[in-house]
């Protein structure tokens, strides 16, 4: 009897044998799969590439009140020309569940689009609104929202109801169906002129400017290249910057459908025949330009004309008479006065720019002006708002605490009662009463402390909010807004942030490590010429990142220089900058003291080390991934230096260098970025995959960080002895019976 119940037993284990195992093992797959999940993250943000939208909303807005409104500036390019059967308002509206009367009046440009009904707990179903041409201009838009809520019959109870509320989704678009008119080569327009929105509202896909350089070309080539993509990058309306750059003797690319920028000296602009372009027309404008100065011999020269493989983009040839040429150029695109001259379609310098002794500017200190608002114009008999996104550099480690400096201008016509409110990130940081002087007209300035905590690293909502009183019978107090009250915020206010740098670098922090303030000063670039053009590509991506999160114009001194002739870069120089290298292959010997830095070791050909691999979980073949790694600077400690490598140069234009801001999947001092599905361009939309790590570090000068990958590898283990104990006892629950009988 027992036997036979051994048997049974044996032929139950024998059927669910397989069950268990396949369990087992998709347990396992499951969690490789979620860790791989976790380290591939969920991208960079979505931006609208249909070519006819343009964004409404950066960020989701909430208007309370019953006369809530708020008005929205809406970039329409200058080269589009709207269809005759105009466009399209799609609108995320969500409201209160409090409505019991609730509308919204739409106008564009002070054209009214239509009074819509909102019914109460409004959830879903974008509100849609016809858009006649004529009310579209080129250039900003403005679009006001006036809403009218109620909850009652009595409007005095529901002109300050905080429960009345109406929320405008991100989501928002404005559909405008248009054609694209050809392009005039006008300098003036110079560089918003190619701006990305301008270029094609980002395309999937395609490069938006495309700069085209000779192979052997000098360093200060480069270096016009680096404040070129550095102006381009602050002209930036849509989205990231989409730069391609190749070599002149590389075979002839599509050229349709971007902006180009041919870059060296008449004799090397020359070879850009090969691609087409009308190199003897470009000369002879040359010519002509100089013949009023014959005598002068050393010259730089702008260039600007339409592109002849596409009508509707630009052609900007930047050249000058060898070195000292090149350098006389350079000096004057970097001199933020000088652009403020351009006019034409051609521009010649002689002489270096006048420069003016230029404040530095305090990083800490973050005007509104710089955040590209002008001055703020707030009206109403209710609560009226504005906020600002302020940036705080990820690196940066917040003191006791912020201060806010107001700038305001207002009247007289004010009721003690109104008040002054500053929230931050929605939590309310400061409040007090408004209180103007009476009998004149006058300009005060406020000021306030925020506490710190409600500001942290990264993007901090500030919200400036006045809620107005004005001396009027309850019959008047459901009036929309009286003219005579208003409030304007100053651009010039500003936000002081008292910081220290944060001890320890994180990739996180990518591109505000580089950027301090309005003015690019400290940063060079080094540039491995075995990397290409893939390397030269994402060179000139991280130079217009650079540019759109320092908030242009402004001075641009940024260093470039090929890896070869680093060497000759002045010691001074070398401990006065932070450092951007982008390298594949061979490791220059002058980047020597900073491959000993790098948190993980790489061998002379760009490869990391095997041991190193196994240690942190990288998979062994990574020929197609890119490399990143931040570290203090061998030349001074105090500078961060970021070194992009890869064993293939074409994996080095698929990471994010033109990310402008940080990548939330970053973190710790070194990251691998795997392409997927790159296109032929290296333009792709495609998620990236990203491992990042955090390596400690025990050079001196370094900050040393706790080893912590992306995701924990000791779940897998523990999974494998499981599964290993689980097989153990079912192997010997089947032996031993056999081993009894």
């Amino acid at each position: 009897m027992n036997g036979e119940v051994r048997a049974g037993g044996s032929v139950k284990l024998d059927r669910q044998f397989p069950w268990v195992v396949a369990l087992l093992a998709g347990l396992a797959i499951s969690l490789q799969a979620a860790a791989e999940e976790d380290a591939v993250g969920d991208g960079e943000g979505a931006y609208l590439s249909a070519n006819d939208r343009v964004h409404v909303v950066d960020e989701g807005f909430r208007a309370t009140g019953m006369y809530a409104g708020r008005s929205f500036a809406v970039y329409v390019p200058e080269n589009w020309v709207p269809s005759d059967t105009g466009g399209r308002l799609s609108l995320e509206i969500e409201t209160s569940g409090l409505l019991t009367n609730a509308n919204v009046t739409v106008t564009l440009n002070q054209v009214t689009l239509g009074t819509v009904p909102l019914e109460a707990g409004r959830r879903s179903s974008p509100l849609v609104l016809d858009v006649p041409s004529r009310a579209v201009v080129p250039g900003w838009n403005v679009l006001r929202l006036q809403f009218y809520l109620r909850a009652s019959d009595d409007p005095c109870q529901d002109i300050d109801n905080p429960g009345l509320w109406a929320w405008i989704g991100a989501g928002s678009f404005l559909a405008l169906p248009h054609t694209l008119k050809p392009v005039q080569p006008d300098l003036s327009l110079f560089p918003g002129s190619y701006s990305f929105c301008d270029a094609g509202g980002g395309t999937p896909g395609r490069p938006l400017i495309t700069f085209l350089l000779p192979e052997k070309g000098e360093s200060k080539l480069l270096e016009i290249a680096v404040v070129l993509a550095a102006r381009f990058g602050a002209a930036r309306l849509c989205a990231p910057g989409r730069i391609r750059a190749w070599f002149l003797d590389q075979p002839v690319q599509n050229l349709e459908g971007t902006h180009l920028v041919v870059l060296g000296t008449p004799d090397q602009v020359s070879e850009a025949r090969a691609w087409g372009l009308p190199v003897k027309e470009i000369l002879e404008r040359m010519e002509r330009l100089r013949q009023d100065h014959p005598q002068r011999e050393t010259f730089g020269m702008l260039l600007e004309s339409v592109n002849p493989r596409d009508t509707f983009r630009r052609l900007l040839v930047a050249t000058g008479s060898g070195g000292e040429g090149l350098s006389l150029l350079r000096e004057h695109l970097g001199d933020a006065s000088a652009l403020t001259r351009l006019a034409g379609a051609g521009a010649l310098f002689l002489a270096a720019p006048i420069l003016e002794e230029a404040d530095p500017g305090d990083p800490s200190r973050i005007t509104f002006a710089a955040l590209k608002h002008d001055d703020i114009v707030l009206r109403g008999v209710t609560s009226t708002s504005y906020t600002f996104s302020i940036p705080v550099p990820r690196h940066w480690r917040l003191d006791e605490n912020a201060h806010l400096h107001l700038h305001l201008r207002y009247p007289i016509s004010f009721k003690r009662s109104s008040t002054l409110e500053v929230s931050l990130n929605g939590v309310p940081a400061w409040s007090r009463e408004f209180v103007p002087d009476l009998g004149t007209l006058e300009t005060r300035e406020l000021e306030a402390d925020v506490p710190v905590p409600a500001l942290p690293p990264g993007t901090g909502a500030l919200r400036v909010g006045f809620n107005l009183r004005i001396d009027v019978g309850s019959d008047d107090c459901a009036r929309p807004y009286d003219d005579s009250l208003w409030v304007v915020v100053g651009k010039d206010s500003f936000v002081s942030l008292s910081h220290r740098t944060e001890e320890y670098l994180s990739l996180g922090a990518y591109p505000d490590l580089f950027v301090r303030g309005a003015r690019l000063e400290r940063v060079g670039f080094v540039l491995d010429r075995s990397s290409g053009s893939s390397g030269l590509t994402a060179l000139l991506n991280a130079a217009s990142a650079l540019g759109a999160r320092a908030g242009l114009p402004g001075d641009v001194a940024l260093k470039a220089v090929w890896a070869n002739d680093f060497e000759r870069v002045p010691d001074q120089e070398k401990r006065a900058r932070a450092w951007i290298v982008i390298d594949s292959g061979r490791i220059e010997p002058v980047l020597r003291p900073l491959a000993a830095r790098a948190p993980l070791p790489l061998d002379d050909g760009g490869r990391v080390a095997t041991e190193v691999k196994i240690r942190y979980a990288i998979p062994e073949n990574v020929a197609n991934a890119a490399l990143w790694q931040v570290c203090r600077s061998p030349w001074k400690s105090v500078q961060p230096v970021l070194l992009v490598s890869a064993e293939r140069p074409e994996a080095i234009a698929g990471s994010p260098l033109g990310a402008v801001w940080g990548d939330s999947r970053l973190h710790g001092n070194a990251a691998m970025f795997f392409p997927v599905n790159a296109g032929e361009d290296g333009f792709d939309d495609s998620p990236v995959k990203v491992l990042s790590l955090d390596v400690p570090t025990e050079a001196p000068g370094d900050i040393s960080g706790p080893p912590r990958p992306h995701h924990d590898s000791r779940w897998i283990w523990l999974l494998a002895s499981c599964m290993a104990f689980v097989l153990a006892v079912l192997f010997l629950r089947r032996l031993l019976p056999r081993m009894r009988s």
